[in-house]
């Protein structure tokens, strides 16, 4: 037989070299389709999430080795051009994922990153300083190492053809068709295109200027709809009205099994305690404009009747001349009075609110330590409020309290004081233990063990403050502005958060019970729900001459002063 010539030396090396060409290249491409598939892990995916064919990933490596060819290499121009697009789509879809996981809502490239400095301040709020300097200086070493390896993978990718043209030639082609078919394949072993959301947002941001027609639209038929209405709130019959708008508080109480199981028992025993102090109570679910965050929209949708579920509705609401609730309020001839502790600096947003009194964090004179995001515990924020503009007042009150102790975080809350009369300028918490659950949000029962604490403390606190001090036919609604973030709410996507009626004034709550909310304090109404821009209209119809049907609330005794005030003299 005839021996086949032994190859020659280069030629052996150059099969190696186009066998390691050919291993590296592979290499890159699983690197870089990880890469793009990172927002799999944001999103709670199993870490077989990363190997997910990328759409994107095939089109760029079908289009590297079909313009390679001869055996060039494309410019580093090219190089550097492709790494930027394919950090710009992996940071996009993490950002998109996270988005869904946290707010269950899609990023907005408009306005999201503005909210970027709020976001800052809460990691600020939330974290020691060492903590923050470690995750600024871990986040910018993995963005370092990202682009570097980026880089170095596509240098293998690009380098590939160019050592074997007529090989990479046939694979070009299979590349292209295994990237259509993948835009085709609607299934989870896929990765979803990056492409069409991105086009999604690029419609919105140019058309701004139809999105701003739409939300000054929706502003204006809510302002000729309040002015058509009239209203005078005069069926309220000067009773004061306390407005406790609870951070964080969702559906997720009612319908996650983890949370109803702790909480429940505490809400029930507080409805049959305020029921034996003459109470009556109804409850239903409404549907927030928001989830997750951005309470500011819920706050501007409970006070104008205007659905707010964008930033550029809300300052467009801010702008505008539509009466909100307390104004209302204020021709009524009441006392209207807001208490945001969360606040800590000057508020502009209050001559849209028209409050006649707003109560930021440096107005409490505190000197306690602070609770996670919390300046100040809500328990001292009523007893101040109480003992320093509620008191002693004859005059028709409203006043809307912002309660931040179950606001995000949830890892380090405030200790509740059985003795309300020892609560003072707040110094006592410095020498009280507060309730810490360390690792919170990497363990969820621990999660969901610190998101139920944080709302037990507040059902604590408002059942104590409206069984010892509210008296006579106050009015008292306690409403959720939003779910909490996706991982503390678990498996509820909805947007729908509690509200509460209280009163001891059967009529202040009929026109509740006719829109079907559930007697005492747990709500008992599937989705879908109300919005709760419908807060705003009910509240005027119910109470204002003409409006509604309900008769006007009767007092249920008392001075005159706790009649008007709708508060007990002493506490």
């Amino acid at each position: 037989m005839r021996r086949r010539p032994a190859k020659s030396a280069a030629a052996v090396k150059g099969a190696a070299g186009r066998r390691r060409a050919g291993l590296g290249a592979a290499a890159a491409f699983i690197f870089l389709n990880a890469v793009l598939n990172a927002d799999a892990l944001a999103a709670g995916a199993e870490w077989a999430g990363l190997l997910r064919p990328a759409p994107e990933l095939l089109a760029m490596a079908a289009g590297i080795f079909a313009l390679a060819r001869g055996g060039r290499r494309l410019p580093p121009l090219v190089q550097a051009l492709l790494c930027g697009l394919i950090l710009f789509f992996s940071l996009f879809r993490v950002a998109d994922a996270l988005m869904f996981s946290i707010f269950n809502r899609p990023l907005n490239l408009a306005m999201d990153p503005l909210r970027l400095p709020d976001l800052a301040f809460l990691a600020r709020t939330l974290l020691t300083p060492e903590r923050c300097a470690l995750a600024l200086a871990g986040a910018a070493l993995a963005a370092a190492a990202a682009g570097w390896g980026v880089w170095r993978a596509l240098g293998a990718l690009l380098a590939a053809p160019a050592l074997a043209p007529r090989a990479w030639r046939r694979v070009w082609p299979a590349l292209l068709l295994a990237s259509l078919g993948a835009v085709q394949l609607e299934a989870p072993v896929v990765a979803s295109p990056t492409l069409p959301r991105l086009v999604e947002e690029m419609r919105f941001i140019l058309d701004m200027d139809g999105v701003r027609r739409a939300d000054l639209a929706a502003i204006a038929a809510a302002r000729e709809r309040a002015a058509a209405l009239q209203p005078d709130l005069d069926r309220l019959g000067g009773a004061a009205v306390l407005l406790f708008v609870v951070e964080s508080y969702g559906r997720t109480v009612f319908s996650h099994p983890d949370h109803r199981a702790r909480i429940l028992p505490t809400i029930a025993a507080a409805e049959a305690e305020l029921a034996a102090a003459g109470f009556s109570m109804c409850s239903t679910f409404l549907d927030s404009p928001t989830a997750g965050g951005g309470s500011w929209l819920a706050h501007a949708t409970l006070a104008s009747g205007v659905r707010v579920e964008t930033q550029i509705r809300h300052d467009l609401l801010l702008a505008s001349d539509l009466t909100p609730l307390a104004e209302f309020f204020n021709r009524a001839g009441y006392r209207t009075l807001r208490a945001m502790p969360g606040t800590l600096w000057p508020w502009p947003a209050g001559e849209f609110y028209r409050y006649g009194r707003t109560l930021t964090a440096p107005d409490f004179g505190y000197r306690g330590p602070r609770f996670g995001f919390a300046p100040m515990p809500d328990q001292f924020v009523l007893d101040w409020v109480w003992r320093n503009e509620i008191r002693g007042q004859g005059r028709p009150l409203f006043v809307e309290f912002i309660l931040v102790s179950s606001h995000t975080g949830f890892e380090i809350q405030a200790p509740y004081v059985g003795e309300w009369e020892r609560i003072g300028d707040g110094s006592l918490f410095s020498a009280i233990d507060p309730v810490v659950l360390p690792g919170a949000w990497r363990d969820p029962g621990k999660l969901a063990q610190a998101y139920s604490g944080a709302i037990l403390y507040q059902w604590t606190v408002l059942k104590e403050f409206i069984g010892a001090r509210v008296a006579a036919d106050a009015l008292i609604i306690v409403i959720g502005d939003h779910q909490p973030p996706g991982p503390a709410a678990g498996g509820d996507r909805t947007r729908s958060v509690p509200l509460h009626a209280i009163s001891r004034s059967r009529a202040a709550l009929a026109g509740f019970l006719e829109r079907g909310c559930t007697p005492g304090l747990i709500p008992d109404l599937p989705p879908p729900h109300r919005g709760m821009e419908a807060f705003f209209w009910d509240f005027l119809e119910d109470f204002s001459r003409g409006g509604g049907r309900r008769p006007r609330a009767a007092a249920a005794g008392g001075t005159q002063e706790t009649t008007r005030a709708g508060l007990t003299p002493g506490g």
